[in-house]
This record gives structure tokens, C-alpha cells and sequence, in this order.
């Protein structure tokens, strides 16, 4: 599980763009509004320029790092208070929530869904496949239960979101 992508992605990409960046460029977002972003002969594009065109995408990206931001702080501090690392607290709590799959409730999975399974799988009996199929069910439900808990520590934490959409 990974809490994160987008700031992985970010940093992945950061040194790339500051490389390219014309070096009294490369801060100008956090300098303000008036910041001068590009030239065009003597015509400046600013930072409010641009922010006004990017209107809906900068919220989302926005958006999504706080999102982000929010998820990996709440967590480590959740996880902290128990001794515990992130992804131990979290897979805990998700376990809890999501018990395993049972052989019944994998095998009727397996005669529902045969003629869509690959054939390394529908062609085995499903003794034999049995494992692999509480696993993967199980993972599935995991996995979309950790969204939930997540929302759960983010609501235990009183966590408010201040950042509002641009003006249309």
C-alpha cells in the first residue's frame, strides 16, 4: 500500500523540471502573484496569469496534494500514538475490518466467474487454485476498505479542508 503516489511523483519529476527551469524562474510560484513567470520580448506573463488560466487544473492538482498531504500526516500520527509504523497500522485496522475471504465464498467466486478467469486458473480444480482465489478476494476487499479507514482517521483528527475551488 502506498500513501504517496502523487508526492513520489512530484518529487520524481521536481529535479527534471528545476534543471529546465531558467534559474530565476525555478521559485517563482511561492514568490507571489506578481512574480514575473516568462517574457515574450518585454511583455511578462505573472504568476497570477497564469494561475487564472490553469484555474481548474492548479485547484486539482492542488487539491490532490493536500489530499495527500493530509493522508500521509494523519496516519503517521494515528500510527505513531500506537508504536506503530504506517503501513502496520493501517493493514491492522483494514484486517480487522476485512476478514479473509471463506473457501465457500471463494469457490462460489470461482463457478461464478470460470469462463472469465484466465486458463491457468479456470482449467485447474479449484483445490488447487483455492489459495491463490482467498488471496487475490481477499486483497480486493482489503484494498478498497483502506479508503474508508483512512476517511475515519482523517474525521477522528478533525481535519478540515480550507482550500476553496477558484471563482468561475
Amino acid at each position: 500500500m502506498n500513501l504517496k503516489p502523487l508526492a513520489l511523483s512530484l518529487l520524481l519529476l521536481a529535479p527534471a523540471c528545476a534543471k529546465n527551469a531558467p534559474k530565476n524562474l525555478a521559485s517563482s510560484s511561492m514568490a507571489g502573484d506578481n512574480t514575473v513567470v516568462a517574457m515574450i520580448g518585454t511583455q511578462p506573463i505573472t504568476m497570477a496569469e497564469l494561475d487564472k488560466a490553469a484555474g481548474r487544473e492548479l485547484f486539482e492538482v492542488r487539491e490532490r496534494a493536500l489530499e495527500s498531504l493530509i493522508n500521509d500526516r494523519v496516519v503517521k500520527t494515528a500510527a505513531k500514538a500506537v508504536n506503530l509504523e504506517e503501513e502496520a497500522y493501517i493493514k491492522g485496522l483494514v484486517e480487522k475490518r476485512v476478514p479473509e475471504v471463506s473457501v465457500d465464498e471463494a469457490r462460489k467466486f470461482y463457478e461464478e466467474n470460470k469462463a472469465r478467469l484466465p486458463p491457468q486458473i479456470a482449467n485447474q480444480p479449484f483445490e488447487q487454485v483455492q489459495d491463490m482465489i482467498v488471496k487475490g478476494l481477499t486483497g480486493q476487499n482489503r484494498q478498497k476498505a483502506v479508503g474508508d479507514v483512512i476517511e475515519e482517521i482523517k474525521q477522528k483528527a478533525g481535519v478540515k479542508i480550507l482550500l476553496g475551488a477558484p471563482k468561475v
